[in-house]
């Protein structure tokens, strides 16, 4: 514990480790002195697993506990044997069945979206209701569903995101529907089990103005936010043009916030590298991939960037739909 630290700081620390690793099969938390004493009143009610936790450490008991872990002892296995030290206070803690409620934010451009997702929601939500808003990997969501630690540490709404992770029977709501306004319903379903009709409404009025299109783009890129509109509007509308056919107006959303940051990470030289399939991909869609660099050549022109496969492929799967697949995109 730095010394310009607090206890919440930490407790803080301890709480984004218990979402971010697997703690369900037990937690030890070791505290030497002073105020970290009071850490696990913080926690306790948020463990999914069996957590231990253990005053006064001295290096000596500190070793110890190192070797029952080597060992591959359990936390209740290693709580006797830790009791025949005298001066340590042990205490064993077991999860409640209450949870907190929480939502999470996803984007399978990357963390760092999400995590911009998450401050517009905080900032929509703000005291109206008493609900954690964690951001989340994208693809450890898809692959790992329920077994990631915000659905053991709390009790999950929903999932709001730019795609979706596709986690059995958790609610998902998109980025493009909030925006677009499509998303009341979902936002009234999934608040309605914890707030009243008045409070719902104040949340969904507030989450309609932090979710303009110009806002949310703006927040998620240090791009100049009407240039990039403008040339994003500019790419679609070619992209239209060579389809022959109007793109639905949730797609358009879709393009306009992902485009977006496809620019600035283009820019700041991280893009998306890596696309399933890609090789299929190249091979089945030719004609798709061709429209949508031409649609987009724009942006390399201004940017000064190059749009790679995988980038675009994520695209694709913005205006893929059936009738296209089968007539235009093949």
């Amino acid at each position: 514990m730095p010394v310009e630290s607090t206890v919440i700081d930490i407790t803080k620390k301890m709480l984004r480790y218990m979402e971010d690793n697997d703690t369900s099969s037990g937690l030890v938390v070791l505290v030497d002195m002073g105020s970290l004493s009071l850490i696990h009143d913080q926690i306790k009610d948020l463990i999914d697993g069996p957590m231990l936790f253990i005053d006064q450490v001295s290096t000596s008991f500190a070793l110890e506990v190192g070797n029952y872990l080597l060992q591959g002892k359990t936390v209740e296995e290693m709580v006797k044997p830790l009791q025949q030290f005298v001066r340590p206070n042990i205490d064993l803690h077991y999860p409640t069945k209450n949870k907190e409620y929480a939502i999470v934010t996803s984007c399978f451009t990357g963390i760092g979206t999400a995590t911009q997702i998450q401050e517009l929601l905080t900032e929509s939500i703000g005291d109206l209701l008493n609900i954690k808003i964690i951001a989340h990997d994208f693809d450890r969501l898809r692959k790992n569903g329920m077994k990631e630690a915000p659905f053991r540490l709390y009790d999950v709404l929903a999932i709001v995101g730019t795609a979706n992770p596709e986690v059995e029977g958790i609610n998902f709501i998109s980025l493009e529907d909030i925006i677009s306004g499509k998303g009341e319903t979902d936002v009234v379903r999934i608040f309605g089990k914890i707030a009243d009709a008045e409070t719902i409404r104040q949340v969904n009025d507030k989450i309609i103005m932090n979710f303009s299109l110009s806002r949310v783009i703006d927040s998620l890129t240090i791009l100049d936010t009407e240039k990039i509109i403008r040339k994003v509007e500019k790419g679609i509308i070619q992209l239209e043009n060579q389809l022959r056919q109007k793109l639905a107006n949730d797609k358009k959303i879709a393009l306009f916030v992902h485009v977006s940051c496809m620019v600035e990470r283009l820019i700041r030289q991280a893009p998306i590298t890596e696309y399933p399939d890609i090789e299929k991909f190249e091979k089945i869609h030719t004609k798709g991939i061709e429209m949508i660099k031409n649609a987009f050549s724009v942006l390399e022109e201004n940017y000064s960037v190059h749009i790679p496969l995988a980038e675009v492929g994520y695209i694709f799967n913005i205006i893929d739909s059936k009738p296209l697949r089968q007539k235009e995109l093949i």
